[in-house]
């Protein structure tokens, strides 16, 4: 399991959550998973369907992830945030 932690101004999108648990192998698995059952954060990371809002920032354990992309492999464990 990951976990997904969710920065103060989104956390009205997903029943005001820190942190969510989700299953999957690379970053872009685990979003895909927790974002099933919050659609309106959904569209706010990801407004035009496949590409992640610029403005966005995504953590990976606490480091940008910035050139590595949402294909990144994870370990168990790992934690997913907002910056």
């Amino acid at each position: 399991m990951v976990h997904v932690r969710i920065s103060p101004p989104l956390r009205r999108l997903c029943d005001r959550h820190s942190s969510l648990p989700g299953e999957g192998s690379s970053v872009r698995e685990v979003l895909s998973d927790v974002l099933q059952e919050y659609p309106e954060l959904s569209s706010r990371l990801f407004p035009t369907g496949e590409q992640l809002d610029p403005r966005i920032q995504i953590l990976l354990n606490k480091s940008a992830l910035a050139d590595r992309g949402l294909d990144t492999e994870l370990e168990p464990g790992a934690v997913i945030g907002g910056g």
